[in-house]
């Protein structure tokens, strides 16, 4: 995570490459997530927006989770 504060449905996550790992999962996991906090945020360029509600299942989140480890 990105901050440390609490948080609802959407969080920033910071990862090495933002726009690498969100091609990434799309093109080796088919996992759609958010945006790079980069194009609206500089001091964010190592930021993607996940966002995780009640649609989203148990192994959904585990496979995000899952491909962003590895």
């Amino acid at each position: 995570l990105r901050f440390s504060g609490p948080f609802f449905c959407e969080f920033a996550l910071k990862v090495p490459d933002a726009r690498a790992v969100q091609k990434r999962l799309l093109q080796e996991n088919d996992i759609l997530i958010g945006p790079a906090l980069e194009t609206w945020y500089d001091d964010l360029a190592d930021c993607l927006l996940v966002a995780v509600t009640e649609t989203n299942s148990r192994e959904e989140v585990d496979a995000l989770a899952a491909a962003l480890s590895g």
